[in-house]
């Protein structure tokens, strides 16, 4: 019997060693370029990843949809005019889009991409966002410099307020009451109370701001500039507590579910930068496409895969991330559950062999009596 068991031991073992010997992605990978219309602009991923929405500036186009599943083209909604960004709803069931050249908003039934109604806004809006339970949607109005607040049980504008001069994007925090718009020219970021649409700060940032995100946590607001800077603001503070130097002319941010990572599109040299967001330090650099640049982003809901506008290509750009972060110095990298099972069943065995030398033990000592 104590042979038999060896055995098992040995093969568990191999079958062990094989697992573990697959490797995790070690670098960011493109797994496929999904051809869209001219000029690729903002994009939205539907909250159980199975669509991205990409919005373009080719009036013959719109908003094309992707199938993540296949990575295709699912359809397409033509609105007649240039949209530049997009937002979905929490539920998934409404895609609104900023509809820059028509200074309107269009809310979209996503089970049919039929267009529902569309809202006029202040002159081109450039950025679009909604809050947490999908109560409102704001967009962030270059002409006048406006944050304009639609209530979506109505879709009906519910208010406007001046904010940072040339208002290029807009962000919401998660609990919904704060939204905070970048200006380009300003050079300031405008805190705005959602519940009273009113400017409660102004934060002092670089030149040239084009982008911003809100980190899931809640912690962090991110800027990204034609000057070539992510800045980083505490929201606690309201304060910028550090620059990290990124590519040229960053142009989209998004941060990844866990909040550990910052993802940063830099349209000149047509490469994404990811920031650990703890060292606030960048840790990759990586080019999806070799003749294309990369406008915006958008991250799967489980943080694995990244999208990425690239215009000169118009396509999108789908990237698959590292599976396992590399581990901080001393630490191991997490089992996958092929591992942890393989490593159980490792267990189990040994303590079955223990087992039986045990009762083996046992018996010759019985026997020696």
């Amino acid at each position: 019997m104590l042979k038999i068991l060896r055995l098992i031991t040995v093969a568990v073992l191999a079958v062990a060693a094989v697992l573990s010997s697959s490797a995790p992605v070690s670098a960011d990978t493109v797994v496929a370029a999904v051809p869209l219309g001219y000029q690729p602009q903002g994009l939205a991923v539907s909250p159980d990843g199975s669509r991205v929405y990409v919005a373009t500036f080719d009036l013959a186009v719109g908003v094309v949809v992707v199938d993540t599943a296949t990575n295709t083209v699912a359809g397409t909604i033509n609105l007649g005019t240039e949209v530049i960004d997009v937002a979905i709803s929490p539920d998934g069931s409404r895609l609104y889009t900023a509809n820059y050249a028509g200074n309107s908003v269009s809310v979209i039934n996503t089970a049919t991409n039929a267009v529902l109604t569309t809202i006029s806004v202040p002159g081109l809006p450039t950025s679009i966002a909604i809050s947490a339970d999908g109560l409102r949607v704001y967009t962030a109005n270059l002409n006048d410099s406006t944050l304009t607040a639609i209530d979506t049980t109505t879709n009906t504008v519910v208010g406007s307020v001046a904010v940072a001069a040339d208002s290029q994007a807009v962000a919401v925090s998660p609990n919904g009451a704060r939204a905070y718009v970048v200006g380009s020219s300003s050079n300031t970021v405008s805190v705005v109370n959602t519940a009273t649409l009113t400017v409660i700060a102004s934060v002092p940032i670089v030149s040239g701001a084009y982008s911003i995100a809100a980190s899931p946590d809640g912690a962090r607001v991110y800027v990204g500039s034609s000057s070539n800077v992510v800045e980083v603001i505490d929201t606690t503070t309201l304060a910028v507590i550090a620059s990290v130097a990124a590519g040229n002319a960053v142009r989209g941010i998004q941060v990844s579910p866990d909040s550990s990572r910052v993802f940063v599109a830099n349209y000149g040299p047509g490469t994404i930068d990811t920031l650990d967001a703890s060292t606030n330090a960048v840790i990759s650099t990586f080019s999806p496409s070799a003749t294309g640049d990369v406008y915006q982003l958008g991250v799967s809901p489980d943080g694995s895969v990244i999208y990425g506008s690239i215009i000169g290509d118009n396509t999108l750009a789908v990237i698959q991330r590292p599976v396992a972060a590399p581990p901080a110095s001393g630490a191991a990298l997490p089992a996958t559950g092929v591992e942890a099972a393989a490593g159980a069943l490792l267990a189990g065995s040994l303590l079955l062999v223990g087992a039986v030398l045990v009762i083996r033990r046992r018996r010759i000592g019985a026997g020696s009596l």
